[in-house]
């Protein structure tokens, strides 16, 4: 609506960040359109009847009083109730609750939180025979809820106009499992909440990335998931505050190559847009380094939420209000201050996550379920024999897929049933209605025709069938350029 009435111009580094990487989003206060900005995280501007700006102030509270690890026993039931205070505020004055209902650990935890008095429907997308929705529907059992699967391959590559009708309503579209159930569920009433797992994936610590790589858990897997030993992190300084802004702003820029602007005919513009996310980059950076942090590896959670998390996990949230009043309440300001104060020795390697299903009567029931990622044993198992089950699974899946990439054929590529994205792209329709997005085109043929055969190769096993986010998301941008120069007609 902005973009429709205002008349306002594209803008070239909105553009071309939206449409390349990293993540396909926007940096800093950006957007597609020239001097159209959005708030930054914690960002408060307070205007007077003249729109003159009269205050602007940031919320700097995240990580400030970051608990001493040597303070004894961590007190779970604080968490705990302040989560379900969340779940209680966002759910206030409803008796009908729903849920966006996974197999695994983060909407697990959500599902514990709500009050056993108000009616349950759990939805949960992709294959009723998905080895995730039997575990979905295990949980929703466990908790008295009624449970909704809905399983709609085409969504993946949708009709046009049903692509154009969630980008006009949410421009949230990206990850298209969202499609598959918001365009099967039809609410014939007003709306009710419905409450999503923790997106910003604070709890575990998964965005601490020195921590958080493949190779390093394995390494340290004795010392670190059964010995449980004790971290050592680095104290922030100037110098490696520095150091990591620098490689911070090397992983941005690495995908902005002459490639990219010769297929978007931005080649002119180049120095400019380069220019102009540098200096959207020190946005971000200008909001971590006013929270103090402690330690150098909160770099990168900080930034992860800031960026990642608040552009693009909470289209999941945009996109169900929809239909729905969404929530996620690991995500309120309240809890995610809760939540950084909890040291990150704490959080690391689900030894919080662990503990919290331990003590926590609502949630003792549920970890008698297996998860998503490791399956075959409770969720309460001892780490000596879920992580390995874990690994092998992965080990079992990574040879499945490589024997089917040799093969060039359709087969078994994961050890349990899971959305099989060869099939998404080997649907008839599929390539025909990506070109269909692209009608009329304001990317350029070159972009359009690079995810064009992206798609073409992983529907015939020349490239692994990724999920086609990537694929969407350049869709989508075009189809939001689409929507804002499109001529509004009379109802």
């Amino acid at each position: 609506m902005i973009g429709r009435y205002s008349k306002a111009k594209f803008d070239d580094t909105g553009i071309f960040q939206r449409a390349v990487g990293p993540n396909f989003m926007n940096i800093g206060s950006r957007t597609i359109l020239q001097h159209c900005k959005c708030l930054l995280t914690g960002e408060r501007i307070s205007i007077d009847d003249k729109t003159h700006t009269i205050l602007k102030k940031y919320d700097n509270s995240l990580f400030q009083d970051i608990n001493d690890i040597n303070s004894g026993p961590i007190d779970f039931n604080e968490y705990w109730q302040a989560y379900k205070k969340e779940v209680d505020l966002a759910t206030l004055e409803h008796d009908e609750i729903n849920i966006a209902l996974s197999g695994g650990i983060d909407s697990r935890v959500t599902l514990g939180a709500i009050e056993s008095s108000k009616k349950l429907n759990a939805h949960t997308f992709g294959n009723s025979l998905n080895y995730e929705s039997k575990i979905a529907n295990r949980l929703a059992i466990i908790k008295g809820a009624e449970s909704f699967i809905y399983f709609d391959l085409k969504s993946y590559f949708p009709k046009k106009i049903v692509l154009q009708k969630f980008t006009l309503k949410t421009e949230a579209v990206k990850l298209n499992s969202w499609i598959e159930f918001l365009d099967l569920y039809h609410n014939k009433n007003r709306k009710k909440p419905i409450l999503l797992g923790e997106l910003c994936e604070a709890l575990p610590a998964r965005n601490i990335k020195k921590f958080s790589s493949q190779d390093y858990r394995r390494k340290n897997f004795i010392s670190n998931y059964i010995s449980k030993r004790t971290l050592s992190f680095q104290e922030n300084s100037e110098e490696a505050w520095s150091k990591w802004k620098e490689q911070q702003q090397k992983i941005i820029l690495y995908w902005f190559d002459d490639n990219w602007f010769f297929k978007l005919n931005m080649t002119e513009s180049k120095e400019q847009i380069i220019g102009e996310t540098i200096k959207d980059t020190e946005e971000i950076f200008s909001r971590i380094e006013n929270h103090n942090l402690p330690y150098t590896e909160l770099f990168d959670e900080l930034f992860s939420w800031y960026t990642y998390t608040r552009k693009e996990l909470s289209r999941q949230v945009n996109i169900c209000n929809d239909q729905f009043y969404a929530c996620s309440p690991a995500m309120s300001m309240q809890l995610l201050k809760h939540t950084s104060n909890i040291h990150p020795n704490e959080r690391l390697f689900n030894r919080f996550i662990d503990g919290l299903f331990k003590t926590i009567p609502e949630l003792r029931n549920l970890a008698k379920i297996p998860t998503s990622q490791i399956p075959f044993v409770p969720q309460y198992s001892s780490n000596l024999i879920k992580i390995p089950i874990w690994g092998l699974r992965s080990k079992i899946d990574q040879y499945l897929v490589s024997r089917m990439m040799k093969k060039k054929k359709k087969g078994r590529y994961r050890l349990l049933q899971s959305i099989n994205w060869l099939e998404v792209y080997q649907q008839d329709q599929a390539l025909e209605n990506y070109q269909s997005y692209f009608e009329p085109n304001y990317l350029n043929t070159a972009y359009k025709n690079t995810f064009f055969e992206a798609t073409n190769k992983r529907k015939n096993l020349e490239s692994w069938p990724f999920a086609n986010m990537d694929i969407i998301s350049g869709a989508v941008l075009n189809m939001e350029m689409y929507l804002i120069r499109k001529t509004p007609t009379k109802s």
